[in-house]
């Protein structure tokens, strides 16, 4: 099977990844000797991890957090650097998993376990395209946060903390210029109008060329051509607080979200489920081919008689060069806004957190990804682009329009105590709302020429999966108290009753006309549940710099309604349930020069949602899975000029009790397939016992700097590398769905006066231009099941200035 091209043999980089561990062992150890007296309240991290300002040592939860300072350190630029610094975490622009869970369902009714929260505020579509800047920092809780967070945290919580207001006239200015002609711009100005009154607008602007180029336009294609603006504006007056955010966000551009295409011809299925390669399908075996024989546009036949047009069609050999009719188009655009009213009654704090959020997406692709090498027997004008406006052509063209859009209101209203007495507590509830639509145009000439033949309506030209509207109501009522049952030792304990109402209107449009020629009708589903969750911990201040816990919590995530497929009924999928269980330490040196942390747990996965593929559709289904690992973090900070951070997972993954149907392989004949059932559709395979897609065994993150004077200037290297075993790409795990590892290096050197207001820096990631596999997205079989694989961004590197003031 071959592997993403790469300048670095992975023998070469598994001794990179040890160099580098071994470097940063060696380092810590000759600067041991250069601790001076820096005091340790430098280096506390304060989270709102349980909706309260704490040192993050002293919370009884596995989170990492970043600053806006460590922020820069390691380059954060976007969600997805996040995951190169996060114990068991993995991001992209198709969803985030941590600890193995995360979201695999296939639905307009589906949400991610990973809950994405900006300022605190809930957001269920949020623009995770969109670069980071101007932040205060990001936390992310591991583990389900079943009480003070509620649904769709059976993962965890990813909280975004803007810069908020303050009362002093500052700002910044940064400009940046790097290789593919990227051009960067971030800047914010704080501004105190009144004694009681500030505001604070930052914005950000990013331009670069393509990482990729398509051969058949000669066009660059997966450039980002981006912009965000925020304002936060400040109101206190007596006890009370306002902050008010605003955020405005649009990108529009050939962002290339499925990077490649992978495919072994396979003359039955299209492509082969033994192996990969950069080859095309078999066009011989789909719907496509065969719409094109019953209605003559292409010189094909049925059987024997059918014809390959993908015969002489070109797939380049390089993950960076793709062979397609069109280039992809991708755009959205976001309007966000939270508003926060906190009043001090002395020992409690009534806390309002209200917020809004207006999202559209829109792309469009080639959707078979390849330049057939057989064209038409006659013209044929059609909707092409599904936008309204026909073209007229000879080649064999296919494409792939997804529209959505969405809005949501959020309302969270808390109490919380601060006694001196043993006991405190929080209060609550919320209430959540969206309403969205969406659809998937599929277009294809053959579809269209059918359409014509038949006499049917153009809106019969192409293949539509359509939801409107797609509804979501929840509530939350939750509580959690706080026992000191010593001065050294706590018990928690928090429950949670939420209730989901879910309806969608859904259907699907395939030359499927009723009587009348009108569209098909809209098919209605419904979720609705109500569940209770909680958690209990018991923390003990071990020694005055040392935290031990246990906990045990659940976690739930709503369950859905599938999207509408002809000729089968509307079916939902139920809630995911997760038992968790988990011990940890947390220690700090009592000069503040080290911190460590280290966990354990134990997951009972209940009805696990698994997206799967269909002919001409995806469903959700549910099944059960067990995962276990541990994780650890530390910060070493020997001198306060050198400091060495890092942190290292395991995750075992196992799915249990499950059979299906493996789309991209129903005959069964992949090595390894434990055959359960034998039916009509396929060969439904046992899969009891295999790991649990994208979950990486091991993971490791270490990052080195060190400041050296330079005369009346600071010079600071740093370096990060990362580095993540083997993954599963399909629950199915056959050969062909097992990938490499991968590792990522990252370079930063940063000039500053030791008294001035500017800074450069210099940086470079993904130094060894590693061009590895991230994601699998396998496609069905009315384009001949290829596989459509994610990569690393390529090597990038750049300088950028800084001004304070």
């Amino acid at each position: 099977m071959p592997k993403a091209r790469s300048n670095m043999p992975i023998q070469n980089r598994l001794a990179a990844s040890i160099a580098a561990i071994a470097l940063a062992g060696t380092a810590s150890a000759a600067f041991a000797q250069e601790q001076d007296s820096q005091g340790g309240d430098d280096n506390v991290i304060i989270v709102t991890a349980q909706k309260r300002s704490q040192d993050i040592q002293n919370v009884p939860i596995a989170i990492s957090a970043f600053d806006s300072g460590v922020l820069e350190d390691k380059v954060v630029d976007d969600a997805i650097d996040l995951s190169f610094s996060v114990p068991n975490l993995t991001v992209d622009i198709f969803g985030a998993s941590l600890r193995g869970v995360g979201d695999l369902a296939i639905s307009a009714t589906s949400e991610s376990g990973l809950g994405y929260h900006v300022n605190g505020v809930y957001l269920g579509s949020a623009a995770t395209e969109a670069e980071y800047y101007d932040l205060e920092r990001i936390e992310v809780l591991r583990g389900p946060q079943g009480t003070l967070y509620g649904r769709n945290t059976t993962a965890g919580v990813l909280n975004v903390i803007t810069q908020k207001a303050t009362d002093e006239f500052e700002g910044y200015v940064t400009a940046g210029y790097g290789n593919f002609n990227s051009i960067k711009l971030r800047g914010a100005i704080n501004l105190p109008i009144s004694d009681n009154l500030s505001t604070r607008v930052a914005g950000f602007f990013l331009d670069r060329d393509g990482y990729a180029t398509n051969l058949f336009t000669g066009n660059d294609v997966d450039d980002r051509q981006m912009f965000g603006l925020r304002s936060s504006t400040k109101l206190e007056f007596g006890d009370t607080r306002a902050d008010l955010v605003v955020s405005y966000f649009k990108e529009d551009d050939r962002r290339l979200t499925r990077t490649k295409v992978l495919c072994e011809k396979d003359a039955v299925l299209g492509c082969s489920p033994l192996q990969v390669g950069f080859g095309t399908p078999d066009s011989r075996g789909t719907l496509f081919n065969t719409l094109g024989a019953v209605t003559g546009v292409i010189a094909t036949g049925f059987g024997p008689a059918a014809v390959d047009y993908y015969a002489n069609s070109v797939n380049p050999a390089d993950t960076r060069l793709i062979n397609e009719d069109v280039d992809p188009t991708y755009f959205v655009e976001e309007w966000s806004a939270s508003l926060e009213i906190t009043h001090d009654f002395g020992d409690l704090t009534l806390t309002s957190l209200s917020g809004y959020q207006e999202i559209e997406r829109g792309l469009f692709k080639d959707f078979d990804r390849f330049v057939p090498s057989q064209g038409l027997t006659r013209p044929i004008t059609f909707d092409f682009f599904a936008n309204g406006n026909p073209i007229t052509t000879e080649m064999i063209l296919t494409g792939r329009r997804d529209q959505s859009e969405a809005r949501e209101y959020y309302q969270e209203l808390r109490l919380a105590s601060d006694f001196a007495g043993p006991i405190n507590f929080i209060v609550g509830g919320n209430y959540y709302n969206r309403r969205s639509s969406g659809s998937a145009n599929f277009t294809h000439v053959t579809i269209a020429a059918r359409q014509q033949q038949l006499g049917f309506p153009d809106a019969f030209a192409s293949l539509i999966t359509e939801s409107n509207p797609v509804k979501t109501k929840s509530f939350g009522i939750f509580g959690e108290v706080y026992f000191d049952l010593s001065d050294d030792t706590r018990l928690t304990g928090g429950l949670r009753y939420s209730r989901d109402d879910k309806t969608i209107q859904t259907r699907q449009i395939f030359l499927n006309p009723q009587a009348d020629g009108s569209l098909p009708d809209f098919t209605f589903g419904e979720f609705e549940k109500g569940v209770v969750t909680g958690r209990i911990v018991l923390d003990h201040q071990i020694t005055p710099d040392l935290l031990g816990y246990v906990s045990a919590s659940r976690g739930y995530k709503a369950g859905g309604i599938n999207p509408g497929e002809v000729g089968v009924e509307t079916q939902g999928f139920d809630p995911e349930f997760l038992n968790a269980f988990e011990i940890g330490l947390k220690g700090s040196s009592a000069d503040g020069s080290f911190t460590g942390n280290v966990s354990a747990f134990y997951y009972d996965y209940k009805d696990l949602q698994i997206g799967q593929t269909t002919a001409t559709a995806s469903l959700t289904i549910n099944t059960d899975a067990t995962i276990w690992g541990v994780e650890a973090e530390f910060g070493l900070r020997p001198s306060s000029r050198f400091q060495v951070d890092g942190s290292f997972s395991y995750l075992n993954t196992q799915v249990n009790d499950f059979a299906s149907i493996d789309e991209t392989d129903p005959f069964g004949i992949a090595p390894g397939t434990v055959v359960s059932e034998v039916t009509a559709a396929g060969v439904v395979k046992d899969v009891d016992g295999n790991s649990l897609p994208f979950s990486p065994d091991i993971k490791i993150a270490i990052g080195v700097q060190y400041e050296i004077p330079v005369g009346d200037w600071t010079l600071t290297p740093r370096i990060d590398h990362y580095l993540q075993s083997e993954f599963a790409s399909s629950i199915f795990s056959k050969p062909i769905d097992i990938f490499d590892g991968y590792s990522q290096t990252d370079l930063k050197l940063l000039l500053a006066p030791d008294d001035g207001d500017w800074e450069i820096r210099g940086y470079v990631k993904n130094l060894f231009n590693n061009d590895d596999i991230t994601r699998v997205l396998p496609a069905g079989r009315l384009v001949g099941r290829f596989r459509e694989v994610v990569i690393l961004e390529p090597r990038t590197y750049g300088v950028e200035a800084t001004i304070r003031f």
